[in-house]
């Protein structure tokens, strides 16, 4: 596919609306390729960019790594723990020691949970993070 490049010499120097018109980033049409390619403005020195780009999806990806672990051992845990009425209980199984283990980062992730998650789970996710803060 090839596109026009866009020049900004002639755009004043409050350009954020002519450049925010323009989408920063074009997602592949399949999955399968998985790719996010980033239209960088002529006249910027792409280097750069690309090393801050880097570091920064690094970062991300690692985060979204943990926290597809956190749900997926989350769901585990209340598979195994949603008939018990106690916290005692729910913290002597697999999934809590793995949820145990991955440390005070779950903490926002808990709370996120308590939002997408039914209101029946509510109790066992405030008996899971304040057994974490501890």
């Amino acid at each position: 596919m090839v596109t026009e490049k866009k020049r900004y010499a002639d755009v004043d120097d409050d350009s954020q609306p002519t450049m925010a018109s323009e989408p920063v980033a074009n997602y592949a049409p399949s999955t399968a390729s998985n790719r996010i390619v980033l239209n960088i403005p002529e006249g910027i020195d792409a280097e750069p960019l690309r090393e801050k780009v880097n570091a920064y999806y690094e970062t991300l990806l690692q985060e979204c790594v943990v926290e597809q672990e956190f749900k997926k051992n989350l769901d585990n845990w209340l598979f195994c723990t949603g008939m018990y009425s106690g916290p005692n209980l729910c913290w002597d199984n697999e999934p809590f020691r793995r949820i145990e283990s991955m440390g005070q980062i779950v903490l926002p992730m808990i709370d996120r949970a308590r939002n997408n998650y039914p209101d029946y789970t509510r109790r066992h996710l405030g008996w899971l993070k304040r057994k974490l803060e501890l």
